[in-house]
């Protein structure tokens, strides 16, 4: 054992004061040799006249020997009394002395020149290191003890790869997969704390090895950054932890939870899905303080081997929540993905009802226009043929359609028949004439590429807006009835025209690209946001509006009815209505944006001394007809920093910061500008 120095100046002095009372011996029994005089010097060996060397000296004690627990749990705030145990072979007398090598510092010390060292644990999660050294007549031995900084010991639950015994959470059996430590908690309905070594090399513990197993937690702690001998380095040694399809998700956090020394990365959905938003790190709703500090968030968008209609990547959210301190971490969040196309409607729509056939009650009776409420416009009823002698007959009514803002004409009626007296020979009534096609409604406009967190409906939510309605068809013309000849000869009735068929289903709005967010404060009353590093990728482009339905077919114009007693003065059919228009296209997509940090409405958290590189935002989509501007999807807005409402009176306090201007996304028409863009969108 090395001795120290005061070790070294002790024994030193133990052997001088023995040298010193041996010499004294020696020169009382020289002097009383002498007869106490004569010249002195050393003993002579009377037979040959040479000086006899000193005796040497008696041997060196043996050291003594100290043992202690090596390792110890200690909870934050708490007291931990630390014992030590050391014999001596030789019996000497053993002083003891406590010494702390590493871990924040210890307060309320007590003992620590004893065999009992007894502390106040720091109040955050920690490794301390204690020397306990034992001396006796000059020797010493060491021995290293540390205490594991727990949150709360009951709650503690331990993850060590390395581990292949049968496991149960402690830190002599701990869990040797992150999966199976919280499928544990998970099934145990506890609100368990995790603390991980971590694995050699590049490895990971596995949180959700599917998409589909991946759960909410409650308000449990995470902290990374253990080596083998449970010592903790949250930033030189994080933790790495791999998740498919979404992160880390916490909620109800009403105790104070921590996120640390992790490494956490997210990689795409694993299966088809409709909408999806991938998560880092998620914490929402709670009356405590949540804490995230020395990680680093990776998180992927989906790579392109499932269907994903539309996939936004963010990285760290908070919402919800009492107090949020997001410090020191490393955020990147990759690509947004391109929005698929909104389908086309197939929604089917109502036909126009047909026109009366004349001869209903008397062939003279002129038909009714066909009619239903809410489908198309009516068509005009038939002419009453004539009855009277050489009487004509009447025309047929105009079908119905409309003038602004479209302009829809409704078929004219068909024309009576007139008794020639010149020829004496009666004439048929006019056919209706048709009514015209509904109009294609119009096309929704492009969504714009900003506000979209949290939203659903809205146009700022960059979802194009549905096409309108398609315009119903005009009611066909009635046909005109026929003239009377001689008494009893009366003319046809006109049969009715067709009602119009019904407009078209509107299109469905183009979804908006996907979104790269690096951190999302939502609804949080007190946040402090520093020294991270945040990197956004690129939005996604924005989906095509969908294509809407077609209208509903026409009714058909009635027949006319013949003349009686051989005349030929027949009533003419009505007209068919028109079919109802197509419905409009749905407005373009928003490319999706690209943020540093969103803040959420009348919020002012503390942002500084960050730095933060935005991406570019996505590409809108184009319009379905490529002269509509207005029909095609805004460019993706980019920002460092942006405030979803500058105009509420309330900032975020924003301190050396370093923030790069973003880009914003091209819009789906060549005529209109990109998306916003800048360092700070804030009030």
């Amino acid at each position: 054992m090395t001795r120290t120095n005061t070790e070294r100046v002790t024994a030193k002095g133990k052997l001088a004061r023995r040298l010193r009372a041996l010499l004294s011996s020696t020169m009382a029994i020289a002097i009383a040799a002498c007869g106490g005089g004569g010249g002195g010097g050393s003993e002579s060996d009377p037979r040959d006249g040479s000086v006899s060397p000193p005796p040497p000296p008696p041997p060196v004690g043996n050291p003594p020997s100290v043992t202690a627990e090596a390792r110890a749990i200690g909870e934050i705030g708490g007291t931990v009394t630390l014992a030590a145990t050391a014999s001596d072979p030789d019996g000497d007398a053993i002083t003891y002395s406590w010494q702390q090598d590493r871990g924040l510092p210890v307060s309320e010390t007590t003992g620590f020149d004893t065999d009992t060292a007894t502390f106040t644990v720091p109040d955050e999660v920690d490794t301390l290191v204690f020397t306990v050294t034992a001396t006796a007549d000059g020797q010493a031995d060491s021995t290293v003890v540390r205490v594991i900084v727990v949150e709360d010991a009951a709650t503690a639950v331990f993850v060590d790869g390395s581990f292949a015994g049968t496991s149960d959470g402690s830190i002599e059996s701990p869990y040797s997969t992150l999966e199976a430590a919280v499928a544990a908690s998970v099934a145990a309905k506890d609100n368990s704390d995790f603390y991980l070594k971590s694995l050699p090399g590049d490895e990971s513990y596995i949180l959700w090895s599917n998409m589909d197993d991946a759960v909410t937690l409650g308000a449990q702690s995470f902290y990374g950054g253990y080596d083998a001998n449970w010592e903790r380095d949250a930033v030189g040694n994080r933790t790495g932890v791999v998740a498919t399809g979404r992160g880390l998700l916490l909620s109800g956090i009403d105790v104070p939870t921590r996120v640390s020394g992790l490494q956490i990365e997210v990689f795409g959905p694993d299966r088809d899905v409709l909408s999806y938003a991938q998560y880092g790190l998620a914490a929402s709703s709670g009356s405590s303080k949540f804490v995230a500090d020395t990680n680093a968030i990776f998180v992927n968008g989906p790579d392109g081997s499932v269907d994903v209609k539309q996939g936004s990547v963010f990285g760290v959210v908070v919402e919800g929540l009492a107090d949020a301190n997001v410090t020191d971490n490393v955020i990147e969040t990759g690509d947004g993905t391109i929005a698929k196309d909104s389908i086309a409607q197939e929604a089917l729509v109502a036909n126009g009802a047909a026109g009366t056939d004349a001869r209903v009650g008397f062939n003279y009776t002129g038909g009714a226009g066909g009619a239903q409420s809410g489908v198309g416009w009516n068509g005009g009823n038939g002419g009453d043929g004539g009855t009277s002698s050489f009487a004509p007959g009447e025309g047929g009514e105009a079908g119905r359609g409309r003038s602004e803002p479209v302009v829809v004409n409704g078929g004219r009626g068909g024309t009576p028949g007139v008794y020639n007296t010149d020829r004496r020979e009666e004439s048929p009534g006019g056919n209706g004439i048709n009514g015209d096609a509904g109009v294609r409604g119009s096309s929704g406009l492009g969504g714009i590429g900003r506000d979209f967190i949290f939203l659903t409906t809205s146009r700022n939510n960059g979802r194009g807006e549905a096409g309108g309605q398609g315009w119903a068809g005009g009611g066909g013309g009635g046909g005109g009835g026929g003239s009377t000849a001689s008494a009893g000869r009366n003319g046809g009735g006109g049969g009715g025209g067709g009602e119009g068929g019904q407009g078209g289903v509107e299109g469905r709005g183009g979804r908006i690209g996907g979104a790269s967010v690096g951190l999302i404060i939502f609804e949080v009353d007190n946040s402090t946001i520093a020294r991270n590093s945040i990197t956004s990728g690129t939005g996604g482009q924005g989906g095509l509006g969908g294509t809407g339905g077609a209208g509903g077919k026409g009714g058909k114009g009635g027949l006319g009815a013949d003349a009686n007693a051989g005349s030929n003065a027949k009533g003419g059919d009505g007209g068919d209505g028109g079919d109802g228009g197509q419905g409009g296209y749905g407005g373009g997509g928003a490319g999706g944006p690209s943020y540093g940090i969103w803040v959420g409405k009348e919020l002012a958290p503390v942002i500084e001394e960050n730095t933060i590189v935005p991406g570019r935002g996505g590409r809108g989509a184009p319009p379905r007809v490529s002269f509509e501007a207005e029909a095609a999807g805004g460019g993706g807005w980019s920002y460092g920093i942006i405030d979803a409402d500058p105009t509420d009176g309330i900032a975020p306090v924003l301190r050396n910061n370093t923030i790069s201007a973003g880009t914003g996304g091209d819009s789906g028409h060549p005529d209109n500008p990109p998306g916003e863009s800048g360092d700070v969108l804030v009030q």
